[in-house]
Formats: structure tokens, C-alpha cells, sequence
């Protein structure tokens, strides 16, 4: 049977505490250092990052293309304007060769005087046409800035991820993910398996002996095929967070607390569970949500023994 992360979390922290907080402040992908992560919760986590760092990509790339068809606009305008000033220029060319033919056929001069006009002309024309060559060769550049600005653009567009190749991006990697879940499931039924001719019954008597013997690295492996094989689940998840609490790693442990409560809270070793949850967090340094299953524990279950330490450890927490 499936369960949904959040509403299991929410069950979970309602049935513990009868409080609106949430007992186990595990679980919240949201926060900046999530901790207590479920398989499915790290699988969510790590999507959401993958995601995230795509989309940052996407944004970056389309900020870039912005930027670049920008100064190609620029570079146009500029040219339009070099454009203008050449025409201008060509216009008034065209205005002193008429003019000059005028003053050959119009004044009766001095060969001196008609010399300097000449001369005056020739200045004028070469610096029309300089300032005409001087355009052209702007106008060249700017053209060849163009070009290699659209071959950037055209390189930007072809690794560009939009909003619908984004969506089928996200898509083919949830077929993905489906994909590798069935090939290791099929992996599985190809490679021995240790538990195959024992009953669950029997993996479990053999897991309780490991975890007496405080084997739990060794334990923790019997638990973990049992919660795949959905053998008493919230057993199974307790003694898992049981195995990980003994090995310090307690992160792991109020995950498989948090999902033992959330299948079973009405279980005998709820005290235990609360306790060792509480702990945990102390030791991991989640003092808020520590006192807080603390205070449930005590409220909850008055006269265990698992209260008894909880009133000892929240009261040094004051």
C-alpha cells in the first residue's frame, strides 16, 4: 500500500501529539539541510534538484540570448545611422560637382583665381569621399560584428532548453527512473538472494537474534528485506530505526520511526519510539523539535519508563 509523504507525515504528528506541529520535524524537502529523508523522499530531493539546476540554466541561457540580440539592435541602429550620414555625404558630393560645373561655364575669372576654386574643390571632394570610405569601413565592421553575434545566438538557441523541452525533459526522466526501478527489480530476481528459502517468519527471528547480539549493521540488512517484502512494516521500520540508533546514524533513524508511526501508532513500543526519535534530534541538533516529542512523550505516556527519561533529559534542555 502506497502513502503519500506529506499526509503520512501530518497523520503521523496528529495521532503522536494532538499538537498542530509537526512531531518529527524530519522529512521537510523544503528546508536547507533536510535530514530524516525517506528512499522515497531523497528520490523527490533529488529530482527537485536536478530540476532546479535546470531550470537556472535555462534562465541564465535565455538572459544571455537576451543580451546579445540587444547589442545586434544597437549595431543596427548604428548602421542605419552611418547608413544616412554616407547618403548625406554622397548627396552633398553630387551638390559640389554640380556646383563646380557652374562656376566653370558661369565666371569669367583670372586662370589665378579659377585655380584657387579648383583647389577648394578638389579639398572638399577628398574629404567627402574619406568621410564616404571612413562609413563604408564602420559599416563593414559592424556587419562583421553581426555575424559573429548571430553565429552566438545560433549556438545559445541550438543548447537552449525552453518551457516544453524542460517539460519533456522532466517526463523522460521519470520514465527513466521507472525504467531503472524495473531493471533492478529484474536484476534482483536474477542475482541469489540470501533469503530465499527462509519465511519471513524465519528472516525475522533471525534479524531480533543479530540485533540482541548487537549486530546491527548485520540486522539492519534482515530488516531492510523484510520492509521490502512489506513483512510487519511498522516492526520492521521500528527495528531498522532501532539498528541505526544504535549505530549513531541518527538521521536514518527517525526516517524509519517516522514511517514506523505512520503505519502503526498505537504499537508497544511507541514509548521507546518517541524516546529514541527525541534523541535522535538532540543529537543531530534539532533541540526545538526534540523538546517537543519530548513534552508528547511524557504527556502521552505519563507512567513508562521511556516518560521517566524524557522528564530527566528535557528538564537539562530548560
Amino acid at each position: 500500500m502506497k502513502y503519500n509523504i506529506l499526509l503520512s507525515l501530518l497523520l503521523a504528528s496528529a495521532t503522536l501529539l494532538n499538537a498542530e506541529p509537526s512531531a518529527f520535524g524530519a522529512g521537510d524537502l523544503d528546508s536547507k539541510n533536510p535530514y530524516g529523508l525517506t528512499e522515497t523522499e531523497k528520490s523527490i530531493l533529488k529530482n527537485k534538484k536536478l530540476l532546479k539546476e535546470i531550470k537556472n540554466s535555462s534562465y541564465d541561457q535565455s538572459n544571455e540570448v537576451d543580451t546579445l540580440r540587444e547589442r545586434v539592435d544597437g549595431f543596427q541602429t548604428i548602421i542605419e545611422g552611418l547608413n544616412r550620414k554616407s547618403q548625406d555625404q554622397k548627396v552633398q558630393f553630387k551638390s559640389f560637382q554640380e556646383a563646380y560645373r557652374l562656376d566653370q561655364q558661369s565666371l569669367q575669372r583670372s586662370d589665378m583665381a579659377m585655380s584657387a576654386k579648383e583647389l577648394e574643390y578638389k579639398e572638399k571632394v577628398s574629404a567627402i569621399e574619406a568621410g564616404i570610405k571612413a562609413n563604408e569601413e564602420n559599416i563593414n565592421q559592424l556587419l562583421l560584428l553581426i555575424t559573429e553575434f548571430s553565429t552566438m545566438i545560433d549556438g545559445i538557441n541550438s543548447n537552449y532548453v525552453t518551457k516544453e523541452e524542460h517539460n519533456n525533459l522532466v517526463n523522460e526522466l521519470n520514465a527513466f527512473k521507472l525504467l531503472v526501478v524495473s531493471q533492478l527489480k529484474e536484476i534482483d530476481k536474477v542475482n541469489e538472494n540470501p533469503f530465499e528459502d527462509k519465511t519471513n517468519a524465519q528472516v525475522a527471528k533471525e534479524a531480533k537474534d543479530l540485533y540482541k547480539a548487537k549486530k546491527y549493521t548485520k540486522a539492519s540488512e534482515y530488516y531492510a528485506y523484510l520492509i521490502e517484502k512489506k513483512y510487519k512494516p511498522a516492526r520492521s521500520n521500528y527495528m531498522m530505526g532501532e539498528s541505526y540508533y544504535y549505530k549513531e546514524s541518527y538521521k536514518n533513524s527517525i526516517a524509519h520511526y517516522k514511517e514506523s508511526a505512520s503505519l502503526y501508532s498505537k504499537a508497544d513500543y511507541m514509548p521507546t519510539l518517541m524516546l529514541h526519535a527525541a534523541i535522535s534530534m538532540q543529537k543531530i541538533g534539532d533541540i526545538k523539535n526534540a523538546k517537543v516529542f519530548y513534552s508528547a512523550l511524557i504527556k502521552k505516556f505519563p507512567k513508562s519508563k521511556s516518560a521517566g527519561v524524557a522528564k530527566k533529559r528535557v528538564a537539562k534542555l530548560k
